[in-house]
């Protein structure tokens, strides 16, 4: 995912689109809407992880919680304005064939933009009002019936309505809808969205061959230029048939503005309208799959932990969880994690059990050894984050299908500053940056999003695109400002220049208020 744009959700009126870079910070006033954006990740996460009726889950035990629609639509909105999500995805080929057999070669990519308009029903339920998804410079919007259930109101691309004799419904398997049916219960009958799209190019082509030409050649044609690409390129393929002749002269008459043409493409897009959706809904459970949020506050540290027998493959958002993580690591991972930590952190940590008890401690160089409840709360704050980024990082690119190599696995963190020195910050830091470098090597892509009130963290990057250890295109710097609680929010970007000194940077940011 390149880019996110939230519209009407709390106090974001509209953030616009946010490029989300490897290294992507936010910062801000409290009660700013940082948070609202963080946590954004994590509740289409919970949504993509459970079966669920709405397009969003606004309330999850382990997750986030929302509360309800009437919580979150922004007061800022108009009636007829929408709760929306927008999301940009990079290169996505969109041909079922070619993403089956995991190769680019000699297939077409486009950039996919997706846009979920929600609005509730009666019950305060988030309901899908309208998808639009944007893809080879076509807009293709599908609008919901609200009052009943499973219809789709209507289909427009580029805004001319498509007109069906039937209802048209969907089931939905994912996170947005995919497949696409016409049926009618009186008649009982019931066909897809495909077989009406070529049931109509076979009828356009009928008009445009001979008059007795068999429905094998017909069939030909449109197996060649029902691929789906640009307008331009879909022209150029229908041109370059030279058989049979009355179609290739016919054809030869037509540019980009002719009403056959349009109507013909219109159909190639509805026959791949569903193959699209499904690939949407891929790209969307996957991203988000991948998202690994950890929340501003974490579980306090325990002397003592109980033995779990549980295979744990991630550490929960507040870190409940660590000491089970640990536990089930191999001998060899462990050993992994207190050579990584020694590393960058000058610490081990052991996990021991004992009469069925785990106790975490922390081993210092010089072979001092303390547990963790003795230690500054700093240390069960930052372990949990510092555990998670370690792991993902071996394992980036394992059990990973390798026709979505290109999706991140994107890191949501809270306040990762939150009761460490200034020189823990620092170092915390410099292990992002050195987690991007390493990952780049390995042809893997990682995201960081991080929200702060730290002027530490943020100087450090700074010095790190100062020393040329990083570029200063890798980092993003999103400014929230409200004012007053009875305002929206208005975003703000700023940036490093060369030298590692920040641009756009509002004067007197840090500067603590006056007495």
């Amino acid at each position: 995912m390149e880019s996110i744009r939230i519209k009407n959700f709390r106090s974001l009126q509209d953030t616009g689109n946010i490029e989300l870079k490897p290294i992507t910070v936010a910062v801000g006033k409290n009660s700013a809407g940082k948070s609202t954006f963080l946590r954004t990740f994590p509740l289409f996460k919970q949504s993509v992880e459970e079966r669920i009726k709405t397009p969003i889950l606004l309330y999850s035990r382990n997750g986030v919680d929302f509360g309800s629609y009437k919580d979150v639509k922004s007061i800022f909105a108009k009636d007829e304005e929408f709760l929306e999500f927008d999301f940009l995805f990079k290169d996505v080929i969109l041909d079922r064939k070619f993403r089956r057999l995991g190769s680019r070669k000699g297939s077409v990519s486009t950039d996919l933009n997706i846009s979920m308009k929600i609005d509730s029903d009666v019950i305060d339920v988030p309901k899908l009002k309208v998808l639009e998804l944007s893809f080879f410079d076509n807009i293709v919007e599908i609008h919901f019936e609200m009052s009943k259930n499973n219809l789709i109101h209507k289909i427009t691309i580029n805004e001319k309505e498509i007109k069906f004799e039937h209802k048209l419904s969907f089931f939905n398997r994912g996170l947005i809808i995919d497949r696409l049916i016409f049926k009618d219960n009186k008649k009982e009958f019931r066909y897809d969205l495909e077989d009406y799209s070529q049931n109509e190019m076979f009828r356009l082509i009928e008009e445009k061959v001979r008059k007795g030409t068999s429905a094998e050649k017909i069939n030909l044609i449109l197996k060649q230029v029902s691929t789906l690409n640009t307008k331009e390129e879909f022209l150029l393929k229908m041109k370059s048939l030279k058989k049979p002749t009355t179609w290739a002269t016919k054809i030869d008459k037509l540019n980009d503005k002719s009403d056959y043409l349009n109507e013909f493409y219109e159909l190639v897009i509805l026959n791949h309208l569903e193959e699209v959706l499904s690939i949407t809904n891929n790209y969307m459970r996957e991203t988000f799959h991948r998202v690994k949020y950890i929340a501003p506050i974490r579980a306090t540290a325990e002397r003592y932990y109980r033995i779990q027998d549980l295979s744990v493959d991630e550490v929960d958002a507040h870190g409940q969880n660590l000491p089970m993580f640990l536990g089930s690591l191999s001998s060899r991972m462990l050993e992994r994690f207190q050579a990584w930590t020694e590393e960058h952190f000058s610490f081990k940590v052991k996990i021991k059990p004992i009469e069925g008890h785990y106790s975490i401690k922390i081993l210092y160089s010089n072979g001092f050894e303390v547990n963790i409840s003795d230690m500054g709360f700093g240390y069960s704050q930052i372990l949990p984050i510092i555990t998670q980024i370690w792991y993902s990082t071996v394992q980036a690119g394992r059990m990973i299908n390798p026709r979505m190599r290109d999706i991140p696995t994107i890191f949501v963190i809270e306040q990762p500053e939150l009761h460490l020195h200034p020189e823990f910050q620092a170092k915390f830091a410099d292990v992002i940056i050195k987690v991007i470098n390493d990952i780049k090597e390995r042809n893997i892509n990682i995201k960081f999003i991080i929200e702060t009130h730290s002027q530490t963290l943020i100087n450090r990057f700074g010095a790190n695109i100062s020393k040329k250890i990083i570029s200063k295109n890798d980092i993003n710097i999103i400014i929230f400002n409200k004012e007053n609680e009875g305002e929206a929010t208005r975003i703000q970007s700023a940036s490093f220049d060369d030298e590692g000194l920040l641009e756009n940077w509002p004067i007197g940011f840090f500067k603590p208020a006056s007495l």
